[in-house]
C-alpha cells in the first residue's frame, strides 16, 4: 500500500544536517559540495531537492536529486560569484510534481571554506569590496543574512586583507565583533532562544562564537540579564577575542616594536 503524505506546513531543516563545502576547481573557479542528511525528516522519497547559492545581486539554483538520496545532478561551479565569497546557501525540498509545494527548507546556510592553511572554517562574516568613498571599511546588516564586511575597492589588496593580513585583522576584527554583538544584543534586543527563527540563525551563530571564546561564558537561553550585564559581556567577549587573536603583539610586530 502506497504511503500518503499530508503536509499542513513546511518542516525546518536543521543546520546540523546540512554541510556545504567550498573548493576550487582546476581553473580556479569556486564550486560547492553539499552533504545533506534528510533521513530523519518525514519527506516523500521522490521529493525534489534544490540547493541555491545567493547574495544581494545573484541567485544560482542547482538540482540536487531526491530526498531519499540527495546528490548533485549538474556541475556546481559558482561562476555567478566569481571573485566574491559574500554568498550563502538555502536548501529546498519540493513536490516532484508541484514544484511550488514546499515540504522543507533551510535558509542562510553559511558554507565551509578552505583557507590558506588548508583548514576548514565556517564563515560567519561575508566579505566583499565596493566604492565607499573616503571610508576604508564598513559593516552592513540585512534582515536574515550574516553580516557583510565591505572593504573599499580602492584598496588593491581588497578582501585578502581580511583573509590573511594579520595587521588588518588585529586592528579591525575586534571592532567588527563588538559592533556585531551590539547590533544583536543592544539594537535588536535579541536574546538566545531554544528554537530560533530562520532569520535569527546568524545571531545565534555569532553569540555561540563569542560564548565559546577561551575564558568566556555563553548567554543562556531564557536567562534574564540587565543592560549593564549585556554591556559587560560584550566588552569581555571582545577582550577575550583580542587575547585569542594576540592582537596587540601582532600590531607591535607589524610596527617592528618587537621581534
Amino acid at each position: 500500500m502506497r504511503r500518503r503524505f499530508n503536509y499542513t506546513g513546511r518542516q525546518k531543516l536543521k543546520q546540523k544536517d546540512i554541510a556545504i563545502s567550498i573548493t576550487q576547481d582546476e581553473n580556479g573557479l569556486q564550486k560547492f559540495y553539499a552533504d545533506l542528511k534528510l533521513d530523519e525528516y518525514k519527506l516523500p522519497s521522490d521529493a525534489r531537492v534544490w540547493v541555491e547559492a545567493y547574495d544581494r545581486n545573484a541567485v544560482m539554483r542547482f538540482p540536487y536529486g531526491i530526498a531519499e538520496s540527495p546528490a548533485s545532478e549538474v556541475a556546481t561551479t559558482l561562476d555567478a560569484f566569481s571573485g566574491s565569497d559574500s554568498y550563502y546557501f538555502r536548501v529546498k525540498v519540493v513536490d516532484s510534481e508541484q514544484s511550488s509545494r514546499l515540504f522543507a527548507s533551510a535558509l542562510s546556510i553559511s558554507p565551509l571554506r578552505q583557507d590558506e592553511n588548508d583548514d576548514i572554517r565556517k564563515s560567519l562574516l561575508r566579505i566583499t569590496t565596493r566604492d565607499l568613498g573616503p571610508v576604508p571599511w564598513s559593516l552592513e546588516f540585512s534582515n536574515s543574512d550574516y553580516p557583510l564586511l565591505v572593504i573599499n575597492n580602492e584598496i588593491d589588496a581588497g578582501k585578502s586583507l581580511a583573509r590573511s593580513n594579520k595587521f588588518f585583522q588585529a586592528l579591525v576584527f575586534p571592532a567588527v565583533l563588538k559592533q556585531i554583538l551590539v547590533k544583536i544584543l543592544v539594537e535588536d534586543e535579541y536574546r538566545p532562544g531554544s528554537e530560533p527563527d530562520d532569520d535569527d540563525l546568524w545571531k545565534e551563530s555569532w553569540l555561540e562564537f563569542a560564548g565559546s571564546l577561551p575564558g568566556n561564558t555563553s548567554l543562556q537561553a531564557g536567562l534574564e540579564v540587565s543592560e549593564d550585564e549585556i554591556a559587560n559581556w560584550i566588552q569581555y567577549s571582545m577582550e577575550m577575542f583580542c587575547k585569542q587573536l594576540n592582537a596587540v603583539r601582532k600590531i607591535r610586530l607589524e610596527l617592528k616594536e618587537v621581534e
